[in-house]
């Protein structure tokens, strides 16, 4: 399946002077212990399907069998539809550590562009994700200046502060906690690319409000017990 998906996008850019692109976009929302879902979508323009004589369906189906040969990753929804001359393949899935999607990498008939992901703890409450994608495949010097114009995008959005990300400062939005990578897609075919992130789990300002919270409980009861007191002391 994944070398037929290769064989699907280098024919689409052997045509893109007749029709259509290709576009390879997943957007992902991570929960704080790091479990999450992503939606992967794929276009592909329908001309290509022809040329093959394969089918959308049939391609839907390997795609799905892809995810579903990894007992860690969860498809909770797959179509495909066609739009302005264009195959589009979406699909949702579910993990419980965002590690798992390295299970897809390690299958034979791994979906493309998933790449191997790494989560490392480090001092003070960081934690960096590290994503690696990369395909190798031959692309003739023909080919390279076509290839140059498609993008693969990865948006990510995470429950805790972003501290830095190696991607554009415009692709970070500290507000919600959401980052964008966008790559072209020859650079993903000539050598590793890597988006790395690094966060924040360790809040402060959360201790701080407990702490002060505590002190001020502790405040109201020691001057509800020294008013009891006096009123004993009063009556006796």
């Amino acid at each position: 399946m994944k070398n037929k998906i290769c064989f699907l996008l280098i024919l689409t850019v052997c045509i893109t002077f007749l029709s259509g692109c290709i576009n390879y976009s997943e957007n992902m929302t991570l929960n704080k212990d790091f479990s999450g879902k992503a939606s992967i979508q794929m276009v592909i323009p329908s001309m290509v399907f022809g040329m093959m004589g394969e089918s959308p369906s049939s391609t839907l189906k390997g795609m799905e069998e892809s995810f579903k040969a990894s007992e860690k990753i969860t498809l909770l929804e797959s179509k495909t539809y066609n739009e302005n001359d264009n195959q589009v393949f979406a699909f949702e899935i579910e993990f419980k550590s965002i590690e798992d999607l390295n299970s897809l990498r390690d299958d034979s008939t791994e979906m493309p562009f998933i790449g191997e992901v790494s989560l490392v703890e480090e001092k003070g409450g960081k934690v960096t994700l590290k994503r690696v994608i990369y395909e190798k495949e031959d692309i003739n010097s023909e080919m390279r200046s076509s290839f140059a114009e498609y993008k693969w995008t990865y948006e990510l959005k995470t429950p805790y502060k972003i501290i830095n990300a190696n991607t554009a400062p415009s692709y970070i939005d500290h507000k919600t906690k959401t980052v964008k990578w966008e790559i072209p897609l020859l650079s993903v075919y000539s050598e590793p690319q890597e988006m790395i992130i690094t966060m924040e789990t360790f809040n402060p300002i959360i201790y701080i409000y407990a702490i002060g919270i505590g002190i001020i409980l502790l405040l109201i009861t020691f001057g509800v017990l020294i008013i009891k007191r006096k009123k004993r002391l009063t009556v006796n």
